[in-house]
């Protein structure tokens, strides 16, 4: 499990699918993950690999969305 903001996100599928689009200027990087945990350490990834950045958690919380499925 991930641990912050006082909460925690598990990297199990929760079954609900989640994405994550960078919102870098000029990266077309997007990630669809089965659990928001899993959506949280490769969008993290991404940006320390691409970008040699970190993406603060309150960030996280905003550009993680579920995926409505039909």
């Amino acid at each position: 499990m991930c641990k912050y903001n006082g909460y925690s996100r598990s990297h199990e599928p929760t079954g609900m699918p989640y994405q994550f689009e960078c919102p870098r200027e000029r990266c077309s990087f997007m990630l669809r993950a089965d659990g928001d945990g899993e959506a949280e350490t490769l969008a993290r990834a991404h940006a320390r690999v691409a970008h040699s950045s970190r993406i603060a958690p309150a960030d996280l919380d905003r550009w993680i969305k579920p995926i409505e499925t039909a």
